[in-house]
């Protein structure tokens, strides 16, 4: 059964794995910082105390997969990305392409095609003419 790239279903579905994933990760860091323990310096973000840099770590890696992982379902899902944004912005901006945005692209591709083929059929008689003349 195919998919369309629109399915709330299939949307919902990839949500809640990325979701999974992402708290799967953040316990993963958690262990591992406590394992690790403190390091010799707390750096200054994390206001001194070990246990909000470890929380900063998961809380790192959960949205690092959270926003590369939802930004590539929707790229794999054909939408295009219209631009980034520096952090506090709105991150990335995916455009929905709709029937008259694809329309409007395949004339802009065969117009090119066409000025394309224009382009070398004058080059073709400007060579022809100067072969003729040797």
């Amino acid at each position: 059964m195919a998919e369309s790239k629109d399915d709330p279903d299939a949307r919902a579905r990839v949500s809640r794995l990325l979701a999974v994933a992402a708290l799967g990760s953040a316990v993963l860091v958690l262990i591992v910082s406590f394992i690790q323990g403190p390091p010799d310096s707390i750096p200054a973000v994390a206001l001194g105390w070990p246990l909000l840099l470890y929380l900063e770590r998961a809380a790192l890696v959960a949205g690092v997969i959270m926003g590369i992982g939802g930004t590539a379902d929707r790229l794999l899902r054909g939408d295009a990305v219209q631009g980034f944004s520096a952090p506090g912005g709105p991150g990335v901006q995916v455009a929905e392409q709709t029937a008259e945005t694809a329309e409007q692209a395949a004339e802009a591709d065969e117009a090119i095609k066409d000025a394309l083929d224009e382009g070398l059929r004058e080059i073709d008689e400007r060579v022809s003419r100067l072969e003729g003349r040797e």
